[in-house]
């Protein structure tokens, strides 16, 4: 079991046995920044981490993707592979209520396609403040998953959802993908 471990930066790892008992593992250090969403991928070789905030450190400019090996005895001790800078969608940095500086808007809810090709993330204009007026900042990015299972560097399609017709001062809150008849 992989579960966010935010302020710490980290994902824990923990196990369970037949009656649901819990046993912590052990937390393993990531590139993210308040390490928020997870998803596994259909095979279980891969781990998909969105983290909310910017590592500067790394040149970010906005939240982030993290992929995991976690195939075979790296399942207890994923090994992180990939570290993706998301694209801001053209929102205003603002200082959050930790006082730090944020993005306008970050990635959330992340799902995969039901084939496992294809890995998006909804992005969400974080800054609601009525002095916010820009309408950008809602848009679904649309990642391709590589063979190994690491993602495209840059997302391969974007969706602005104001564009669409979704209300710029709300946050969608769900993602799913299905399969194309």
């Amino acid at each position: 079991l992989y579960t966010n471990l935010v302020t710490r930066n980290a994902v824990g790892v923990m196990t369970y046995n037949d009656q649901g008992d819990l046993t912590f593992v052990k937390a393993v250090p990531s590139t993210g920044r308040d390490v928020c969403w997870l998803r596994v991928n259909a095979a279980g070789t891969r781990l998909y981490q969105i983290s909310n905030n910017s590592n500067k450190d790394l040149g970010d400019t906005g939240s982030s993707i993290e992929v995991y090996d976690i195939s075979g005895a790296k399942a207890l001790a994923p090994v992180e592979l990939q570290h993706i800078n998301v694209p801001t969608q053209g929102t205003d940095a603002f200082v959050n209520d930790r006082g730090q500086t944020q993005a306008g808007s970050t990635a959330f809810i992340p799902t995969l396609s039901p084939d496992n090709k294809f890995f998006y993330v909804g992005v969400q204009r974080v800054n609601q403040v009525p002095a916010n007026t820009n309408p950008n900042g809602n848009a679904i990015l649309a990642y391709k998953i590589n063979a190994n299972g690491t993602l495209s560097a840059k997302p391969i399609q974007t969706v602005d959802l104001a564009k669409a017709g979704f209300p710029t001062n709300s946050r969608a809150w769900g993602l799913a993908a299905v399969a194309a008849k």
